[in-house]
């Protein structure tokens, strides 16, 4: 079975919705009342995105992740864990990497 073939049956199972990944650091740690301001972001952030992952992976059939708020807390390698965590857990991937 070809990725089209395999993407449909996804779509056919869950039904056409995609969720989007995109961890604004700063907003999370706002709304979070357990953080201390000796916080290690990669952590938390790492916790929230397996999380959401885990969350949303039996409705939609695919997940988009932005590259951008990974980039901008210095969190490349992040991304990319968060990727093959998503893949791992039967999601299709799109890497939102647009630029302005």
């Amino acid at each position: 079975m070809n990725t089209m073939e395999r993407l449909n049956e996804a779509i056919m199972k869950k039904g056409p919705l995609l969720a989007g990944l995109d961890p604004d650091l700063d907003k999370l740690l706002e709304l979070s009342k357990e953080i201390d301001s000796n916080l290690d972001a990669w952590p938390f952030m790492e916790e929230y995105c397996f999380n959401y992952i885990e969350a949303v992976k039996e409705n939609v059939a695919a997940i988009k992740i932005n590259i951008a708020f990974f980039e901008a807390y210095g969190m490349l390698e992040l991304f990319w864990t968060c990727a093959k965590r998503a893949k791992k857990e039967g999601l299709f991937v799109i890497a939102d990497v647009k630029r302005a």
